[in-house]
Protein backbone atom coordinates (compact mmCIF):
# COMPACT_ATOMS: atom_id res chain seq x y z
CA UNK A 1 0.00 0.00 0.00
CA UNK A 2 0.84 3.42 -0.89
CA UNK A 3 3.33 5.17 1.84
CA UNK A 4 2.55 2.09 3.92
CA UNK A 5 -0.90 2.17 4.76
CA UNK A 6 -2.79 -0.01 6.01
CA UNK A 7 -6.63 -0.46 4.99
CA UNK A 8 -9.50 0.23 7.50
CA UNK A 9 -10.57 -2.80 9.01
CA UNK A 10 -13.91 -3.83 7.81
CA UNK A 11 -16.40 -3.82 9.88
CA UNK A 12 -18.18 -7.12 11.29
CA UNK A 13 -22.00 -7.37 11.53
CA UNK A 14 -23.97 -11.34 12.59
CA UNK A 15 -27.66 -11.13 11.47
CA UNK A 16 -29.35 -13.19 14.05
CA UNK A 17 -33.25 -13.35 14.45
CA UNK A 18 -36.76 -15.66 14.37
CA UNK A 19 -37.62 -16.92 11.56
CA UNK A 20 -39.88 -13.80 9.54
CA UNK A 21 -38.09 -11.18 11.90
CA UNK A 22 -37.12 -9.19 8.56
CA UNK A 23 -33.12 -10.46 9.19
CA UNK A 24 -32.43 -11.16 5.41
CA UNK A 25 -33.93 -7.96 4.12
CA UNK A 26 -31.96 -5.93 6.73
CA UNK A 27 -28.74 -7.51 5.96
CA UNK A 28 -29.76 -6.34 2.05
CA UNK A 29 -30.70 -2.80 3.57
CA UNK A 30 -27.22 -2.49 5.34
CA UNK A 31 -25.32 -3.47 1.93
CA UNK A 32 -27.44 -1.41 -0.60
CA UNK A 33 -28.51 -4.78 -2.34
CA UNK A 34 -29.92 -8.14 -2.29
CA UNK A 35 -27.25 -10.58 -1.21
CA UNK A 36 -29.87 -12.29 0.89
CA UNK A 37 -32.49 -14.13 -0.07
CA UNK A 38 -35.71 -13.10 2.01
CA UNK A 39 -39.38 -13.92 2.16
CA UNK A 40 -41.76 -13.26 4.74
CA UNK A 41 -42.40 -16.95 5.70
CA UNK A 42 -42.45 -18.99 9.19
CA UNK A 43 -39.54 -21.56 7.06
CA UNK A 44 -36.59 -19.91 7.41
CA UNK A 45 -34.56 -19.17 3.72
CA UNK A 46 -31.37 -19.15 4.97
CA UNK A 47 -30.19 -22.21 5.87
CA UNK A 48 -26.38 -21.67 6.25
CA UNK A 49 -24.71 -19.02 7.47
CA UNK A 50 -24.29 -17.08 4.62
CA UNK A 51 -21.35 -14.10 3.99
CA UNK A 52 -21.69 -10.52 1.93
CA UNK A 53 -19.35 -7.46 2.02
CA UNK A 54 -19.41 -4.44 0.29
CA UNK A 55 -18.72 -0.55 0.49
CA UNK A 56 -20.79 1.01 2.97
CA UNK A 57 -20.59 4.83 3.56
CA UNK A 58 -17.08 4.60 2.50
CA UNK A 59 -16.42 2.08 4.58
CA UNK A 60 -15.75 -1.69 4.21
CA UNK A 61 -18.44 -4.01 5.75
CA UNK A 62 -19.27 -7.53 5.67
CA UNK A 63 -22.44 -9.76 7.28
CA UNK A 64 -23.37 -12.55 8.08
CA UNK A 65 -26.50 -13.86 7.90
CA UNK A 66 -27.88 -16.73 10.08
CA UNK A 67 -30.41 -19.23 10.01
CA UNK A 68 -33.70 -18.12 11.73
CA UNK A 69 -34.02 -19.23 15.20
CA UNK A 70 -36.72 -21.17 16.12
CA UNK A 71 -37.35 -22.79 12.79
CA UNK A 72 -39.72 -25.79 12.51
CA UNK A 73 -37.31 -27.52 9.82
CA UNK A 74 -33.89 -27.63 11.66
CA UNK A 75 -33.52 -28.81 14.99
CA UNK A 76 -31.68 -26.52 17.86
CA UNK A 77 -28.55 -27.98 17.47
CA UNK A 78 -28.22 -27.90 13.55
CA UNK A 79 -29.09 -23.91 14.41
CA UNK A 80 -26.92 -23.39 17.22
CA UNK A 81 -24.04 -25.37 15.23
CA UNK A 82 -24.30 -22.87 12.39
CA UNK A 83 -25.01 -19.52 13.86
CA UNK A 84 -21.31 -20.53 15.66
CA UNK A 85 -19.87 -20.75 11.76
CA UNK A 86 -20.38 -16.77 12.42
CA UNK A 87 -17.25 -16.50 14.31
CA UNK A 88 -14.81 -17.93 11.95
CA UNK A 89 -16.17 -16.27 9.12
CA UNK A 90 -16.05 -12.72 10.46
CA UNK A 91 -12.50 -13.60 12.27
CA UNK A 92 -11.18 -12.47 14.62
CA UNK A 93 -14.90 -11.47 15.35
CA UNK A 94 -17.61 -10.36 14.93
CA UNK A 95 -17.91 -6.23 16.24
CA UNK A 96 -21.91 -6.47 16.44
CA UNK A 97 -24.47 -9.10 16.59
CA UNK A 98 -27.74 -7.52 15.38
CA UNK A 99 -30.76 -9.18 17.55
CA UNK A 100 -33.32 -8.66 14.65
CA UNK A 101 -37.36 -7.80 15.77
CA UNK A 102 -40.34 -7.04 13.99
CA UNK A 103 -42.61 -3.97 15.43
CA UNK A 104 -45.99 -5.37 16.80
CA UNK A 105 -45.09 -9.06 16.86
CA UNK A 106 -42.83 -10.21 20.24
CA UNK A 107 -43.91 -13.61 21.02
CA UNK A 108 -42.85 -15.78 24.02
CA UNK A 109 -40.32 -17.56 21.29
CA UNK A 110 -38.45 -13.31 20.46
CA UNK A 111 -38.89 -13.27 24.35
CA UNK A 112 -36.11 -16.12 24.23
CA UNK A 113 -33.57 -14.75 21.47
CA UNK A 114 -31.32 -12.73 23.73
CA UNK A 115 -31.04 -15.67 26.37
CA UNK A 116 -30.64 -18.05 23.09
CA UNK A 117 -27.77 -15.93 22.28
CA UNK A 118 -26.37 -15.90 25.54
CA UNK A 119 -26.77 -19.82 25.52
CA UNK A 120 -24.63 -20.37 22.39
CA UNK A 121 -21.60 -17.31 23.18
CA UNK A 122 -22.14 -16.82 26.55
CA UNK A 123 -23.15 -13.73 28.47
CA UNK A 124 -20.31 -11.38 27.09
CA UNK A 125 -22.48 -11.48 23.91
CA UNK A 126 -25.13 -8.97 25.34
CA UNK A 127 -22.12 -6.85 25.58
CA UNK A 128 -22.01 -6.53 21.50
CA UNK A 129 -25.45 -7.06 21.03
CA UNK A 130 -28.04 -4.31 19.34
CA UNK A 131 -31.39 -4.77 18.86
CA UNK A 132 -32.72 -4.14 15.16
CA UNK A 133 -36.40 -3.41 14.82
CA UNK A 134 -37.89 -3.85 11.41
CA UNK A 135 -41.15 -2.69 9.75
CA UNK A 136 -40.44 0.81 10.41
CA UNK A 137 -42.99 1.89 8.31
CA UNK A 138 -45.00 1.20 11.03
CA UNK A 139 -43.52 4.10 13.04
CA UNK A 140 -43.70 6.30 9.95
CA UNK A 141 -47.61 5.75 9.47
CA UNK A 142 -48.20 6.20 12.99
CA UNK A 143 -46.08 9.52 13.52
CA UNK A 144 -44.32 7.54 16.64
CA UNK A 145 -40.56 7.81 17.66
CA UNK A 146 -39.02 4.27 18.44
CA UNK A 147 -38.91 5.13 21.49
CA UNK A 148 -42.09 6.21 22.30
CA UNK A 149 -42.78 2.80 20.91
CA UNK A 150 -40.89 1.21 23.29
CA UNK A 151 -41.89 3.43 25.92
CA UNK A 152 -45.94 3.46 25.42
CA UNK A 153 -46.34 -0.48 23.87
CA UNK A 154 -43.37 -2.48 24.37
CA UNK A 155 -43.96 -5.61 26.87
CA UNK A 156 -41.88 -4.79 29.89
CA UNK A 157 -40.40 -8.45 29.09
CA UNK A 158 -39.28 -6.71 25.55
CA UNK A 159 -38.25 -3.60 27.60
CA UNK A 160 -36.04 -5.82 29.82
CA UNK A 161 -34.63 -7.49 26.24
CA UNK A 162 -33.31 -3.99 25.16
CA UNK A 163 -32.28 -3.18 28.86
CA UNK A 164 -29.71 -6.45 28.89
CA UNK A 165 -28.27 -4.78 25.37
CA UNK A 166 -27.50 -1.81 27.17
CA UNK A 167 -30.66 0.20 25.92
CA UNK A 168 -28.54 0.10 22.28
CA UNK A 169 -31.94 -0.24 19.68
CA UNK A 170 -32.40 1.00 16.31
CA UNK A 171 -35.34 0.32 13.83
CA UNK A 172 -34.81 -0.04 9.72
CA UNK A 173 -38.04 0.57 7.50
CA UNK A 174 -37.23 -1.99 4.69
CA UNK A 175 -39.43 -0.74 2.22
CA UNK A 176 -38.03 2.82 2.63
CA UNK A 177 -37.69 3.74 -1.23
CA UNK A 178 -36.65 7.49 -0.63
CA UNK A 179 -32.50 7.07 -1.09
CA UNK A 180 -31.75 9.28 1.61
CA UNK A 181 -33.72 8.22 3.88
CA UNK A 182 -32.22 4.65 3.25
CA UNK A 183 -28.62 5.72 3.57
CA UNK A 184 -29.93 7.94 7.23
CA UNK A 185 -31.24 4.52 8.59
CA UNK A 186 -28.04 2.45 8.05
CA UNK A 187 -25.83 5.66 9.02
CA UNK A 188 -27.41 5.92 11.97
CA UNK A 189 -26.93 1.98 12.65
CA UNK A 190 -23.06 2.32 12.23
CA UNK A 191 -22.91 4.91 14.38
CA UNK A 192 -24.64 2.90 17.47
CA UNK A 193 -21.96 0.32 16.13
CA UNK A 194 -18.94 2.29 16.59
CA UNK A 195 -20.09 3.91 19.71
CA UNK A 196 -20.04 0.32 20.99
CA UNK A 197 -16.19 -0.11 19.92
CA UNK A 198 -15.77 3.58 21.02
CA UNK A 199 -16.53 2.02 24.66
CA UNK A 200 -13.93 -0.93 24.89
CA UNK A 201 -16.25 -3.46 23.24
CA UNK A 202 -14.03 -3.90 20.22
CA UNK A 203 -15.24 -7.62 18.65
CA UNK A 204 -16.15 -10.62 20.23
CA UNK A 205 -13.98 -12.95 19.79
CA UNK A 206 -13.15 -16.98 19.72
CA UNK A 207 -11.53 -16.56 23.38
CA UNK A 208 -14.92 -15.62 24.38
CA UNK A 209 -16.60 -18.36 22.69
CA UNK A 210 -14.01 -20.61 24.24
CA UNK A 211 -14.74 -19.52 27.94
CA UNK A 212 -18.41 -19.76 27.10
CA UNK A 213 -18.02 -23.51 26.36
CA UNK A 214 -15.55 -23.71 29.26
CA UNK A 215 -17.83 -22.19 31.88
CA UNK A 216 -21.08 -24.60 30.10
CA UNK A 217 -19.14 -27.50 30.81
CA UNK A 218 -17.90 -26.71 34.48
CA UNK A 219 -21.12 -25.89 35.22
CA UNK A 220 -21.89 -29.38 34.54
CA UNK A 221 -19.27 -30.62 36.13
CA UNK A 222 -20.01 -29.52 39.35
CA UNK A 223 -23.17 -31.93 39.46
CA UNK A 224 -22.47 -35.33 40.96
CA UNK A 225 -22.11 -38.59 39.12
CA UNK A 226 -20.90 -36.44 35.92
CA UNK A 227 -19.24 -38.67 33.41
CA UNK A 228 -18.06 -37.25 29.82
CA UNK A 229 -20.79 -39.08 28.37
CA UNK A 230 -23.30 -37.03 30.64
CA UNK A 231 -21.73 -34.07 30.53
CA UNK A 232 -21.72 -34.30 26.46
CA UNK A 233 -25.58 -35.18 27.07
CA UNK A 234 -26.56 -32.25 29.37
CA UNK A 235 -24.35 -29.50 27.13
CA UNK A 236 -26.85 -30.69 24.21
CA UNK A 237 -29.41 -30.23 25.62
CA UNK A 238 -28.47 -26.44 27.60
CA UNK A 239 -28.54 -25.38 23.90
CA UNK A 240 -32.45 -26.88 23.31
Amino acid sequence: FAGGTQPAESLRIVLIGKTGSGKSSSGNAILGRPEFKSDHSQTSVTKLCLKAQGQVEGRRVEVVDTPGLFDSTMSHHEVNDEILKCISLLAPGPHIFLLVLEIGRFTPEEKETLNLIKKVFGKDAEKFTIVLFTHGDILKRTGESLEDYIKNKCQDSCKKLISDCGNRCNVFNNWEENAERKSAQVRDLIKKIDDVRANGGDCYTNEMLQEAESNKESEICRLPFCTRPVVESLLWQMMD
